[in-house]
């Protein structure tokens, strides 16, 4: 879970770190007061992009710190497997500069935009103001099917078994397009195989040649960093001279009381480790290679590496591989082994496989179909629409060409009055009836599916109110049981529901100071964030109930409806 959020000097927050806890909590305060902003931020800290205009005026850089807590299998195997992991808990960190470069580290060491947002994936789900729209996409649709309905397996199998139909309908066609057509894919496979021996990468090299080339552009830094500290414990004075001044001042009072034996020999152990650490810095400074010609060579295999995995839309891991692929494949176009029958036979096998690998995500697919949709419907009874109707079709593709996603169309079909047949999502929803279909959905998919310990939900409540908004504060407390949920809410029911609650607002000061009574030339606009508990929390409730005239009665309202949240 996330137990920490640090943040200073990121637009007008100046500096503040917020704790938070397991459950539910309900971040609220004034339209604009830049509740949203706090998790901008988060999101920064978690790989999105940002530039100098994120840093605040008149500050050198923005920091972003993100503390998670005891994270899931998943999260601390991925930390494991990049050599990322640093106890039960992970720390990510970001600082952007004012001319807008930015470092993210990960657990206090250097990371890639990519590294930290493959761990962000692992760590939170963030639903934004506007996420509900995502649900018009036909692509996200099937998405949260398969994600429902945990077809992650069958995905990879129907992919590889797409690929593998693709290949052997192309080297039909290429051998019966004649001669020709073959000499043409020999040069172009020459000229494919020539840069991967240039390349020349091992089957287990790649994360070998990404460290070395991390490593070589900071050469110089870890050359200076460790000369530094070399200076410093070499240098008169140092800790050398001050470990032999204390126990000159030792020898005396040891001779009266052999009590002090044990400090000496501490004293004597810290100065051999002193010396050891020397050791181990002077071997490290002539072990350290600066050569250009090395960091050249690294640059240029990184980029070829690169330029070769998005040409052919792999992984650069996978670089070896496939070059064992195009060499096999270019050794049968050289040696005309390969005959029309031996390729119609390969053809009937992947089609054949892919039919099976297919037939059988479909199959998946239709019962997670009903079950999601059954699921959704009583969610939606809940929120107030107890005559909606809510399916999900899968229409077959039609076409000839196997796709890696499957062989149909997921499509989110919905009716919001009895005796309207259900319409294609996007064609028939309001704003209001989106977003509840939204929450409803992803209540759904998250209960099944969900593996990440922290939701995020930045305003999922917009456009609704009354009792409705009372069910959807429930069903997130609901989610709270098995999980980390913060929401962003201007509606009452719902931060009456909250395990914890978070106020945001804003204040102003003289620049580079605090104060009650700045001077209007100097002043800055400042976020604070606070947690509320007792009567700071019933006079929120209440501002939210009544507005700018918060009354006895309002303030009655909010105690009961906050009782209320208690007794459950």
């Amino acid at each position: 879970m996330l137990r920490e959020l640090g943040i200073r000097n990121y637009a007008l927050i100046e500096e503040t770190r917020v704790q938070l806890e397991p459950g539910l909590t309900v971040v609220t305060g004034e339209t604009g007061a830049g509740k949203s902003m706090m998790f901008d931020a988060l999101l920064i800290a978690l790989g999105e992009r940002a530039g100098a205009d994120r840093v605040r005026p008149g500050a050198e850089r923005a920091e972003i710190e993100a503390v998670f807590e005891q994270p899931c299998t998943a999260a601390l195997e991925w930390l494991q497997a990049q050599d990322l992991d640093d106890g039960d808990d992970c720390v990510v960190r970001r600082v952007i500069r004012g001319d807008g470069r930015s470092r993210l580290h990960i657990n206090g060491r250097s990371a890639s935009a990519q590294q930290v947002r493959e761990l962000a994936g692992l760590l939170l789900d963030v639903q934004g103001q506007h996420a509900f729209h995502g649900l018009l996409s036909g692509a996200r649709q099937r998405e949260l099917l398969d994600a429902y309905g945990g077809h992650a397996p069958l995905l990879a199998e129907v992919g590889a078994a797409a690929r593998t139909l693709r290949t052997a309908r192309e080297r039909l066609a290429a051998w019966r397009s004649g001669s020709s057509e073959r000499a043409e894919r020999r040069e172009a496979l020459a000229r494919e195989l020539d840069e991967f021996a240039a390349l020349a990468l091992g089957d287990e090299e790649w994360p070998q040649l990404d460290a070395a080339h991390r490593r070589a552009g900071s050469a110089r830094d870890l050359l200076d960093g460790a000369g530094e500290l070399l200076d410093s414990l070499e240098a008169d004075g140092g800790v050398q001279s001050a470990l032999a001044q204390l126990a000159q001042r030792l020898a005396p009072l040891l001779r009266v009381d052999p009590g002090l034996e044990r400090v000496h020999d501490l004293l004597d152990t810290a100065r051999i480790q002193i010396d050891e650490a020397q050791d181990e810095l002077r071997h490290y400074l002539a072990t350290l290679n600066l050569d250009p010609d090395e960091l050249e060579t690294l640059e240029r295999r990184m980029t070829l590496a690169h330029r070769l995995s998005r040409r052919h839309q792999i992984d650069p891991a996978g670089l070896p591989a496939l070059h064992r692929e195009l060499l096999a494949e270019a050794a049968q176009l050289g040696s005309g082994d390969e005959d029309d029958d031996a390729l119609q036979q390969a053809l009937a096998q992947a089609e054949t496989a892919w039919s099976t690998s297919s037939a059988r995500l479909s199959e998946a697919r239709a019962g997670a179909a009903a079950r999601l949709g059954g699921q959704v419907r009583e969610l939606l009874a809940q929120l107030a629409m107890p005559d909606a109707s809510f399916d999900i079709a899968l229409e077959p593709r039609g076409e000839a060409e196997p796709a890696p996603a499957g062989n149909e169309h997921v499509r989110f079909l919905f009716s919001a009055n009895p005796g309207l047949a259900p319409a294609p999502l996007r064609d028939i929803a309001s704003g209001g009836e989106l977003a509840r279909v939204s929450l409803a959905i992803h209540v759904a998919t998250l209960q099944q599916a969900g593996s990440v310990d922290t939701l995020v939900f930045d305003e999922a409540d917009v456009g609704i109110g009354g009792a409705v908004a009372e069910i959807v504060g429930r069903l997130l407390r609901q989610l709270a049981a098995t999980r980390q949920v913060i929401c962003i809410t201007h509606l009452p029911q719902v931060a009456s529901l909250g395990h914890h609650h978070l106020r945001v607002h804003k204040g102003s000061g003289p620049a580079g100071a605090s104060g009650d009574d700045p001077d209007p030339a100097t002043a800055r606009t400042r976020l604070h964030a606070e947690t509320l508990s007792g009567d700071a929390r019933v006079e929120e409730i209440a501002r939210m109930l009544a507005g700018v005239n918060v009354t006895g009665h309002s303030r009655s309202h909010a105690q009961e409806m906050l009782a209320s949240a208690e007794a459950g």
